[in-house]
């Protein structure tokens, strides 16, 4: 059990993004190499901007997990990776619409759409 004053790290890893290393193998991306899991990509990510990937990403795909959770379901969906990406980069994030029996308060709805705002920049600055 947590107490009030007990921190709490949480840590999110993509295994989509996992490559092995072998000897024809020596770094994991090249130049311009959009890696991620699409369903969770940011829009700077999925345009591969460099310099504007940072902590920013990480939030979006929070947001994501957030929206996730509640509608039990993902904001974008498609066949295709390529057409899922698309949607990140030039849709609105749909409505929320809590699941079967789940009530959502209007500050965690806003924190949803701040963290998958489109602009990294619109986005918290960090998790806390």
């Amino acid at each position: 059990m947590f107490e009030s004053n007990d921190a709490l790290n949480v840590k999110l890893l993509d295994f989509g993004i996992s490559k092995v290393l072998s000897k024809e193998t020596r770094a994991l991306t090249s130049d311009g190499e959009v890696l991620g899991t699409p369903a969770y990509m940011a829009p700077e990510q999925a345009r591969g901007s460099k310099g504007v990937v940072g902590p920013g990403t990480d939030i979006y795909a929070v947001g994501v997990m957030l929206y996730e959770l509640i509608c039990d379901r993902l904001p974008f969906e498609a066949e295709g990776g390529i057409e899922v990406i698309l949607k990140h980069v030039q849709q609105p994030v749909p409505p929320l619409t809590p699941r079967e029996g789940l009530d959502i308060s209007e500050d965690l709805a806003a924190a949803v759409y701040r963290a998958m705002a489109k602009k990294p920049w619109d986005r918290f600055v960090n998790a806390a």
